[in-house]
């Protein structure tokens, strides 16, 4: 009969449920692209106005650099002519996590540098997923970071009811779903 072995290091259990698990913490750097929703504002336009990623390092262990690179009314196809993209580029790098919030921006149909198309296959070169996968994604694995997407937050709705285009469900295909079939597809995570 063998028994468990014994943790040489260990986590803080936060939920008598879950068990303890020995982890060896890292410092690495989570770099955060998107639009407003991910996006750091330093305008009064709106009191309080931030995205997630303003809020993230509130919820993560001091080893964890957070680097926001998200521009307010980008898409995942306009974002790759920021400098915050070249900047993304040139310091992203093995062991980094690149966190991806785009979609709000990208179902714009009327505007040809942001629109991409979420009802066609990642491998369709003007399709959401292809840009994600393409820019984002892809370029993630190549330096060795580990790639994450997330799906568009929802646009506030009285009824509660986001079956609709305040879900990101479009003439132009369903924007979450296209994310979730990319990261089945490529075997990432969604979030």
């Amino acid at each position: 009969q063998t028994t468990e072995p014994t943790p040489t290091t260990s986590t803080t259990k936060k939920n008598d449920d879950i068990p303890e698990v020995p982890v060896e913490l890292k410092e690495t750097t989570l770099y955060l692209v998107g639009d407003s929703t991910v996006a750091s504002f330093a305008d009064s336009y709106f009191y309080p106005r931030y995205g997630y990623g303003t809020q993230l390092e509130n919820y993560l262990t001091d080893k964890v650099t957070v680097k926001n690179l998200a521009l307010s009314g980008r898409s995942s196809k306009s974002f790759i002519e920021e400098s915050n993209y070249t900047y993304l580029l040139s310091n992203l790098k093995e062991g980094d996590i690149l966190l991806n919030g785009f979609g709000h921006n990208d179902e714009k149909s009327e505007d040809a540098a942001r629109f991409t198309d979420a009802s066609k296959p990642y491998t369709d070169e003007t399709s959401f997923g292809y840009y994600l996968n393409e820019y984002y994604v892809k370029v993630a694995k190549e330096k060795g970071a580990i790639p994450i997407l997330c799906t568009p937050i929802v646009r506030a709705q009285s009824s509660n009811n986001y079956s609709g285009s305040e879900g990101h469900i479009t003439a132009t295909g369903n924007y979450a779903q296209a994310i979730r079939d990319l990261g089945e597809a490529v075997g990432i995570d969604v979030i």
